[in-house]
């Protein structure tokens, strides 16, 4: 499985994975997905290293409230967010981030057996009446990387923030698919 995370100078909340537990199941499989480890940039100009994520373009961590038009804490978000938030930038260029989940070989058969359902969850959003956004998602491959199923949430769209900054919680799920490794 591989999680990624793609803005135009979007603003949303994610964190890292821990070292893969005997089990997959029952845990947030994506690492750091707040954006809680590591560093934040002073001024979301200053691109700091995202731990447990691969990053293509400028993708960044800033605290609510950064000086710049970031979110603050009491914009519309998680109710229970942290200090930090995922954001693109600095250019208005696309930003990604991802992660590879291997699934463990004792746990294969409960999903080739159809008892396993994914559940992707997020607080997507932008900036003001700007036409930045976020998507997050999830991609199943089988064991020589052929593509089983794309699940993609959001955008959230500035009409859908009513022009103002913030994040939207956004959220699908579904069945994991037979030969998923």
């Amino acid at each position: 499985m591989s999680s990624e995370r793609s803005a135009s100078a979007a603003e949303m909340a994610g964190t890292t994975a821990p070292a893969l537990p005997q089990s997959i199941f029952f845990h947030n499989l994506v690492g750091n997905p707040g954006a809680e480890e590591g560093s934040a940039s002073p001024d979301g100009q200053t691109v700091v290293p995202i731990p447990q994520w691969t990053v293509t373009g400028n993708l960044n961590v800033v605290a609510y409230g950064t000086p710049g038009e970031f979110p603050t804490p009491t914009d519309p978000g998680p109710p229970n967010r942290g200090a930090k938030l995922f954001v693109g930038g600095p250019a208005f260029a696309v930003a990604t981030g991802a992660q590879t989940v291997l699934v463990p070989p004792n746990d294969q058969w409960l999903i080739d057996m159809g008892f396993i359902m994914f559940d992707l969850q997020g607080y997507l959003g932008g900036y003001g009446d700007e036409r930045d956004y976020a998507e997050f998602g999830v991609t199943f491959f089988d064991g020589i990387g052929a593509v089983l199923l794309e699940s993609i949430i959001g955008p959230v769209t500035r009409e859908q923030r009513g022009n103002l900054t913030g994040l939207r919680a956004r959220g699908t799920g579904g069945m994991v698919p037979a030969g998923t490794r």
